[in-house]
């Protein structure tokens, strides 16, 4: 199944394979911005200019939880990933991030909705979130990718060198992938924070980015999708 965040203030599921409309999930009063399903897939995340993020009930579309603690936009959305545990608490799979633009990262249990903690560190809003094992990784307005402690919410470490903001992230591995406003990706070292490779060649901000073995993915305002090979880090 594939899930789908809007303008139309709805998210909708498809089955990948036919095209066909399974699901359309209302609930939200403004934009959906960004969507995560749940390791196991039997709930999916929406995150909202209204400021809430909406759990559902992939299967009969029922909102199993509202998550409200922001005070600005929700930009993105991140489900811990499976097996996964934080060192605080115990919970796994359960557990999911989100990233707005009141400079702030919240986690939350959900299954409970419960807010488990408040990440503050960047100077500007926060556009994207993604996990890495038991630390989170977001991407700012302030043109940095942070890498979290999540249990202690502190910086773990700082990766600076976008002339843009950064409007994605995305993990795999020890590499980090990050698109920004400036018209490249950075993949980077998680380790040693420090840059691998600096992918340019769109002709607008890289709007999202995706990792899969030695490939990376990125698709831009300027209406296009590039495949980056080897080479990319």
């Amino acid at each position: 199944k594939l899930a789908s965040a809007s303008w139309d203030k709805t998210v909708k599921v498809w089955n990948s394979v036919t095209g066909e409309l399974i699901l359309t999930l209302e609930g939200h009063s403004n934009w959906v911005n960004s969507v995560s399903w749940s390791p196991e897939g039997s709930k999916l995340a929406s995150a909202s200019i209204d400021e809430t993020a909406i759990v559902w009930d992939s299967i009969s579309g029922e909102q199993v939880a509202t998550l409200k603690g922001h005070t600005a936009a929700l930009k993105g959305v991140a489900w811990m990933h499976k097996g996964d545990t934080d060192p605080e608490t115990g919970a796994g799979s359960s557990m999911l991030a989100t990233a707005s633009d009141d400079k702030t990262l919240i986690v939350w249990d959900g299954a409970t909705g419960q807010q488990l903690r408040q990440l503050r560190c960047h100077d500007s809003g926060v556009n994207a979130v993604a996990w890495k094992g038991d630390q989170i990784v977001s991407g700012s307005d302030d043109k940095s990718v942070i890498v979290w402690d999540a249990a202690s919410g502190q910086q773990a470490s700082k990766l600076e060198g976008h002339a843009g903001a950064v409007f994605s992230v995305a993990v795999e591995g020890s590499r980090i992938v990050s698109g920004s406003g400036d018209g490249t990706a950075v993949v980077w070292d998680a380790v040693g924070a420090q840059p691998r490779a600096q992918l340019a060649g769109h002709g607008g901000a890289v709007l999202a980015a995706a990792s899969a073995g030695s490939a990376v993915a990125t698709a831009a305002s300027d209406a296009t999708v590039a495949i980056w090979g080897s080479d990319a880090g």
